[in-house]
């Protein structure tokens, strides 16, 4: 495998990594006591603001995760067979499953 190849293999590693990240602060944001700056129901001007922005950026991760994955998978990876290189589907599913995860997190955050 060259070395074009190599730096998108690892760069898929390194977009999953972030995405658990990035599900790992929102958890841990939903679990301490600070996740009320986010109500749209009965919060206040900026309560709302922030719970409609949380929304928004939520919904764009969760539909650029897999959409970059599956980019990266169709264009620099393009057939290539190595043992080192995840699977698509595999790589596919944890991408999905980190999205559902954070959104769920999100809305949960917003409604709850």
């Amino acid at each position: 495998m060259d070395e074009p190849k190599k730096y998108w293999r690892d760069m898929v590693i390194d977009i999953l990594k972030w995405g658990g990240a990035i599900f790992v602060l929102f958890a841990g944001w939903a679990a301490s006591d600070h996740y009320s700056i986010f109500k749209i129901r009965e919060g206040s001007k900026d309560q709302k603001v922030a719970g409609i922005a949380l929304l928004v950026v939520s919904l764009a991760f969760a539909f650029l995760l897999p959409a970059s994955l599956y980019y990266i998978y169709e264009h620099p990876l393009k057939n290539i067979k190595d043992e080192t290189l995840l699977s698509r589907k595999f790589v596919l599913a944890c991408a999905c499953t980190i999205s559902i995860l954070v959104l769920f997190v999100a809305f949960s955050m917003v409604f709850v």
